[in-house]
């Protein structure tokens, strides 16, 4: 039977840059990345928040339309950062895989 590799490359032949994982990972959560971003945004969110009679008794309705579309993207925001540490842990966790895969115990090929 013939070897269904020959001539392409395998999972041996993968390069992977390990610390350009890590980097990413840590580019996700760092101060001033978009984790931070999503944060501060949410923070302005949560004080546009209205009372109430802030609108007057009549603008009731509209208080309660805006306060809602608030708790919809206030969910997003919450969402969004969420994934965004997932994705910082996923590529930690990649990395770590990665490295472990040059190990000399590791079966290749």
């Amino acid at each position: 039977m013939p070897v269904l590799t020959t001539g392409r490359s395998t999972v041996a032949d993968a390069h992977v840059d390990v610390a350009g994982l890590r980097a990413a990972a840590k580019a996700l959560a760092a101060d001033g990345g978009p984790i931070t971003f999503l944060e501060n945004a949410q923070a302005q969110l949560d004080q546009a928040r209205l009372g109430t009679f802030d609108l007057t008794i009549f603008g009731c309705p509209t208080v309660g339309a805006h306060n809602a579309a608030l708790d919809v993207h206030d969910t997003n925001l919450k969402g969004g950062i969420q994934r965004l540490r997932d994705a910082a842990d996923a590529l930690n966790a990649t990395a770590d895989h990665w490295a472990k895969s040059d190990e000399p115990w590791v079966v290749k090929g």
